[in-house]
C-alpha cells in the first residue's frame, strides 16, 4: 500500500509542474473597423457590435449602413436568381421526362397494334399489359399530385 501512495504523490507533483507553465499572451489582430463576422447568417453580412456604433461619426454610420444594405440586397438577389434557375431546370427536366415517356408509350402501343395485326395476339398482350399498367400508374400519380 505505501508504494501506491508514493506513485500518487509523483503524479500530483507532475500535475503541479504543468500548472506553472506560462503561455505567451495572445495579441488580437489589428483591424481598421470594429467588425465581427456572423458565420451563422452569412459571411458576407457584417455584424457590428453595439458599442462600436456609439463611437462612429454620423457620416460613418450612414456609410456602414449603406454597405450593409447593399450586401444584403446582393445576397437576396443571388438567392432569388438561384431559386429561379432551380425552378427552370426542374421544369425543363419534367418536360423532357413527359416527352420521353410519351414517346415510349406511343412506341409501345404501336408495337402492340402491329403485333396484334400480324397475328401475334399473345405477344401483343404480354407487351401491352405492362405498358398500360406503368402508364396508368404514372398518370394516376400525376393526377393525385404525387411526383
Amino acid at each position: 500500500m505505501p508504494e501506491e501512495n508514493d506513485e500518487q504523490e509523483v503524479d500530483l507533483d507532475a500535475a503541479s509542474d504543468i500548472e506553472n507553465v506560462e503561455l505567451p499572451p495572445v495579441v488580437p489582430p489589428s483591424t481598421k473597423a470594429p467588425v465581427q463576422f456572423n458565420q451563422q447568417v452569412n459571411l458576407s453580412i457584417q455584424q457590428i457590435p453595439a458599442t462600436a456604433w456609439d463611437r462612429l461619426a454620423p457620416e460613418q454610420i450612414v456609410e456602414v449602413s449603406g454597405m450593409i444594405i447593399k450586401q444584403i440586397e446582393i445576397t437576396d438577389q443571388r438567392h432569388f436568381d438561384f431559386a429561379r434557375d432551380s425552378v427552370r431546370r426542374r421544369a425543363t427536366g419534367m418536360i423532357i421526362a413527359v416527352i420521353c415517356g410519351s414517346v415510349i408509350a406511343v412506341t409501345g402501343y404501336a408495337s402492340v397494334v402491329w403485333l396484334a395485326l400480324k397475328g401475334h395476339d399473345l405477344a401483343a398482350a404480354i407487351v401491352g399489359l405492362p405498358i398500360t399498367t406503368v402508364l396508368a400508374m404514372v398518370v394516376g400519380n400525376r393526377f393525385l399530385g404525387r411526383d
